[in-house]
């Protein structure tokens, strides 16, 4: 066999195997600037990837709002960045109708006063359509956007500028030219807050965060927070969970049974270490159905969980042991079925999003950065349907 034969016979190996059946996956660090941090990852569909997050040049430097859009590989086709001289930040992005992106996050180089929520509609290549700031002379932050069925949107947020008590948890709904419909505040006398929001069945919406002012226990209690309003913002419940600790519900998902699964962490059921991902499944009232608690010996802190093709459910946050990125499956009753960890020595991780992609396997984004904090990177992490990487 001739070397030439040789050559070409290993580079249709190479292309058999990174092209042949299953997940493709990577592990890439996406560098713009001197500290970068992904927040949340959507699936292009057919066609890779797009990541929200920020950058800054150091910690002592304003921070932009981040765009970032990759191949089905990882690799970066183009970022973008958005902000003005002060500290602008996105914190969620969704894909639109019409193939462009929307970024929700918070802003003090625009707006009012203070941060206000920071809203960014872009085309499918990242330049800026219009941009929207919401807020009064406090401080409001924008934590998650999804497009409502009518193609307007609504924000999760929060507010210290009206309401109730001492932060409130804030709802906007928005025509499709980000015009404001309508907004509404929900908590009690203290700090309320929300970070989640999806639209239900009947066009009202759902939120989750957590609740310093309704409790389970006792006054120094934090629970999960679970509301459910109507189409045009008025509340028709909420529920709270936990027990004599700190409990937080980061993010909430539909479930094919018309319910929610809240995933997020807490102190009062850990099971090992201080704090303990949960997850909790609710039915379509809010009661609670099942709790099911995943940690090993160190803290485990939960963010992002979905329902997966499979009917169970996936989810992301970070760990204390070792300071990796911390990924969990579990099936359709919450119980664990595998976990995973992300990371590289001498670095500290942490994962923000999870996301079943189109090909069966998973998508996380979140960031790596040194243990002083002054550098770090986007980390957009593939996996296979089991959570397993390897370089292709």
């Amino acid at each position: 066999m001739t070397i030439r034969m040789l050559v070409l016979i290993m580079s249709l190996s190479l292309v058999f195997h990174s092209c042949g059946p299953g997940p493709k996956t990577f592990f890439v660090q996406i560098d713009v600037s001197s500290f970068d941090r992904g927040v949340t990852v959507e699936e292009v569909i057919g066609s890779g990837f797009v990541v929200a997050g920020y950058t800054t040049q150091s910690p002592a430097t304003r921070e932009d709002a981040l765009l970032v859009r990759t191949n089905l590989s990882g690799d970066t086709l183009w970022t973008k960045t958005f902000g003005g001289e002060g500290e602008d930040y996105g914190w969620a992005v969704r894909q639109t109708g019409d193939g462009g992106f929307i970024i929700a996050g918070y802003s003090d180089s625009f707006g009012n006063g203070g941060n206000d929520v920071y809203l960014i509609r872009t085309d499918s290549e990242g330049t800026t359509l219009w941009t929207k700031t919401f807020g009064g002379e406090g401080d409001e932050f924008g934590w998650d956007i999804r497009q409502a069925a009518d193609g307007g949107f609504i924000i999760a947020a929060q507010s210290d500028s009206d309401g109730h008590g001492d932060i409130d948890a804030y709802l906007i709904k928005l025509d499709s030219a980000g015009n404001k419909e309508w907004e509404n505040f929900y908590g009690g006398e203290k700090i309320d807050r929300i970070f989640s929001v999806q639209q239900t069945a009947d066009g009202g919406y759902v939120a989750t965060g957590i609740s310093y002012s309704f409790t389970s226990i006792g006054p120094q209690d934090r629970d999960g927070y679970l509301l459910k309003t109507d189409a045009g913002g008025k509340l028709e419940w909420f529920k709270t969970f936990g027990g004599d600790g700190y409990d937080v519900a980061h993010s909430i998902a539909l479930t094919d049974d018309g319910g929610y699964l809240l995933s997020g962490y807490g102190e009062s059921f850990a099971t090992n270490g201080a704090r303990d991902l949960y997850l909790i499944k609710t039915d379509a009232e809010g009661n609670e159905q099942w709790t099911k608690v995943h940690g090993g010996s160190a803290e485990e802190r939960g963010i992002k969980g979905y329902q997966t093709s499979d009917g169970g459910y996936i989810a992301v946050g970070f760990t204390d042991k070792n300071r990796d990125i911390y990924l969990i499956k579990a099936d359709s009753a919450g119980d664990m079925l595998w976990d995973r960890t992300f990371g590289r020595n001498n670095m500290l991780e942490f994962g923000y999003t999870v996301r079943e992609a189109s090909d069966g396997g998973y998508i996380i984004t979140g960031h790596q950065q040194s243990f002083d904090g002054t550098n770090g990177d986007v980390l957009l992490i593939k996996t296979d349907s089991e959570g397993d990487w390897q370089n292709q």
